[in-house]
């Protein structure tokens, strides 16, 4: 399935290319198929980009998507902070109860 997909990205590369389109970038969500078939590719966390022939392509995941996950693990785990405006080194803790509150 994912070697399908990587295969049907670099057929759908080369033909914006052979037809004279500047792709620069591909976005997704965060799909786990989406994620395996990007780091085929050539892309990975550290360097969000690949190469393909003479180009290369700018990974991103879809803002809307982003902030869900963010809100989804909000939702189950506390985030703890280090604040620069308290005197004391102890971590700030976040949590969806203050956001609710907001």
């Amino acid at each position: 399935m994912i070697e399908m997909l990587v295969q049907f990205l670099n057929e759908v590369f080369g033909a914006c290319q052979n037809m004279g389109l500047h792709v620069v970038t591909t976005v997704c969500d965060m799909g786990t198929n989406n994620i395996k078939a990007l780091k085929l590719l050539g892309a990975t966390i550290s360097k969000s980009f690949f190469q393909f022939q003479i180009q290369a392509f700018a990974t991103i995941c879809e803002p809307p998507h982003l902030l869900m996950c963010t809100h989804n693990l909000f939702l189950k785990y506390d985030v703890q902070l280090e604040s620069e405006r308290t005197d004391s080194h102890l971590p700030v803790i976040a949590k969806w109860e203050q956001v609710e509150k907001l």
